[in-house]
């Protein structure tokens, strides 16, 4: 386990552990008792990266080994964000331009009056919000975004507990969504 460790004080939002977990340990094949699939591990590490390079702008052009042991390694992999990078290109949200800008999500409906809706798989822009994700819901499944709560659930095959969230203006990047993964929507009272 690691609550009350290091690793998770470091990061706002537990299933942001998961991807750096993965990013970080090489040879990690199972994680909480999960597969890492070979897409799941592409996408920890060029989140890694991402935010290897943004610390790096954010610590006066310094990156720092200790956090980031793997950046040479991935770098070689991916492509260097730092080198062709600079502090200009990378947008509000601390993502580089050039990386990834979209990730494949699949929205389902869990309320009564829409579940029957077939689900939608959309590419959405990593820069967009969880607002956003409720206006899309909205426009889909007819259910006021007032009303609605999402959830974001990573391994579709696992059917894992799915993440409440409850943050309307966190960026999907910043979350560290990832292509495949599910958005669950509820209403939070039944529509008349």
């Amino acid at each position: 386990r690691l609550v009350k460790s290091q690793c998770e004080s470091a990061f706002p939002s537990a299933h942001l552990l998961r991807p750096k977990l993965i990013a970080s340990i090489k040879n990690l094949k199972i994680l909480n008792g999960s597969q890492v699939r070979v897409r799941e591990r592409s996408d920890a590490e060029k989140l890694y990266l991402r935010n290897a390079a943004k610390s790096y702008f954010d610590n006066d052009n310094t990156l720092q080994k200790d956090l980031f042991p793997r950046f040479d390694e991935l770098a070689e992999i991916y492509g260097n964000p730092i080198e062709n990078a600079t502090k200009e290109s990378l947008n509000g949200n601390g993502r580089l331009t050039g990386m990834d800008k979209f990730v494949r999500l699949t929205f389902r409906s869990f309320d009564p009056r829409s579940c029957t809706v077939k689900p939608k798989v959309n590419n959405i822009p990593l820069d967009s919000s969880i607002d956003d994700l409720k206006m899309l819901c909205q426009t889909w499944f007819k259910v006021d975004k007032s009303q609605q709560r999402l959830y974001y659930r990573a391994n579709v095959k696992d059917f894992g507990h799915p993440l409440l969230l409850d943050d309307s203006t966190a960026k999907l990047g910043d979350l560290g969504f990832q292509s495949g993964a599910e958005i669950l929507m509820e209403a939070s009272e039944p529509q008349d």
